[in-house]
């Protein structure tokens, strides 16, 4: 396809890799990603909706959390006071720490169709050793690299079943945690911005790992 043919520059992309407890390869599975949600769509916007001013403003949004609770999340925040200037904002955390299942990359066992609205997995796997459960690795966040005219950076977490079955995988998401701080007192949510319906389920062998990334690639 030539580039006049393109109707978009932006690409993402979804990798399931299964390897055994001895490291080999059992499969790999790629599909394109396309759905990243209504949640997305609103956070960026409202960081767009913003003026840098000398003194101070904020950006805001409500929006439904991974619990289904309306929350505030904010897309920008500009101190310009003493108070204010104790104000912190990371809007799209992704670097979720092992164990944790909260946000980052999120696996789920229901095959149920994406909807724009939804807020959460419909059947979320849960960090535990227990039937059914996963264990959570830490998220990572690569570099941007590529070969020109490609640009690409991939959020990568694996996931190992240290459960005596199998575990099977239908669904992948992708939570991120909106953290703010009112005088250094720091609040965060999570909020679902990718759903995915694999167009195979993956199946995770006792001892076996499955690692999931979630690849975003500019091309220009």
């Amino acid at each position: 396809m030539s580039q006049k043919e393109k109707t978009a520059n932006l690409e993402l992309l979804l990798e399931c890799e299964i390897r055994d407890k001895n490291g080999k390869l059992i499969s790999i599975h790629r599909q394109p990603s396309k759905s990243l949600l209504k949640n997305f769509a609103r956070m960026l916007r409202t960081a767009f909706n913003i003026v840098a001013p000398t003194g101070s403003a904020s950006s805001t949004v409500t929006l439904t959390d991974t619990g289904g609770t309306s929350r505030t999340a904010y897309g920008a925040f500009i101190g310009g006071t003493t108070t204010q200037a104790n104000q912190g904002l990371a809007p799209l955390c992704a670097l979720a720490a092992q164990y944790d299942d909260t946000y980052g990359i999120q696996v789920g066992a229901a095959s149920t169709s994406v909807d724009r609205d939804q807020y959460a997995l419909s059947g979320k796997i849960p960090n535990g050793t227990s039937a059914g459960q996963l264990t959570y690795g830490s998220m990572t966040v690569e570099d941007t690299d590529g070969t020109p005219p490609d640009t690409i950076f991939r959020l990568i977490r694996p996931f190992t079943n240290n459960t005596t079955g199998d575990v099977t995988v239908w669904e992948i998401g992708l939570a991120i945690a909106n953290v703010w701080a009112s005088n250094c007192s720091p609040i965060k949510y999570t909020f679902l911005i990718a759903r995915d319906v694999l167009s195979s389920p993956q199946t995770v062998p006792a001892g076996a790992t499955l690692t999931v990334r979630y690849i975003f690639k500019v091309t220009a």
